[in-house]
């Protein structure tokens, strides 16, 4: 809904980016793949990119996009649903394997639109490594951390990766 209000929501983009001092190219925007693409909606996205920030296709796979659309859509990530990993490392070897196919199609395919892929809900190192293994650098899951407070935050990054 916010994407159908150009105006408004690069404005608060904007507005959020001059206030906290952070540099565009550090902000990564989600956009659920919950509805049909608009024009609209490829513009307010252009929009947002010419603030120099990111934008990723959240939950892909699991909604509307076309091939067409994805080729037109102005993003830079493409956020494959945990669903694409949840039969990694589980009981069914048929599932497994069909789970592994989807995985490495859905990876050639964002590389043919060069499109950085992200893997969903990666909850085992066997799922990582199977990520890895298919040529996904970027994933995120309940196998680094489950949703943390805010005032938690700071003590997790400093006890994984220093001050």
């Amino acid at each position: 809904m916010q994407l159908r209000n150009r105006e408004a929501i690069v404005e608060t983009v904007r507005s959020a980016l001059e206030e906290s001092g952070l540099e565009p190219e550090r902000l990564k925007l989600e956009i659920t793949e919950s509805q049909e693409i608009s024009h609209e909606m490829i513009e307010t996205v252009q929009a947002l990119k010419r603030l120099g920030c990111w934008v990723a296709i959240d939950d892909f796979g699991t909604g509307y996009s076309s091939l067409m659309e994805l080729n037109s859509f102005p993003v830079d990530y493409v956020k494959l649903d945990r669903s694409f990993i949840k039969e990694i490392g589980g009981p069914d070897e048929k599932k497994e394997r069909q789970a592994l196919n989807m995985i490495r199609a859905v990876v050639s395919l964002v590389d043919v639109f060069n499109l950085i892929p992200i893997v969903e809900g990666v909850e085992t190192l066997y799922q990582l490594t199977t990520c890895t293994d298919a040529g996904i650098n970027l994933v995120q899951g309940f196998y680094f951390s489950k949703p943390l407070e805010e005032k938690a935050v700071h003590a997790f990054l400093c006890q994984n990766f220093g001050e």
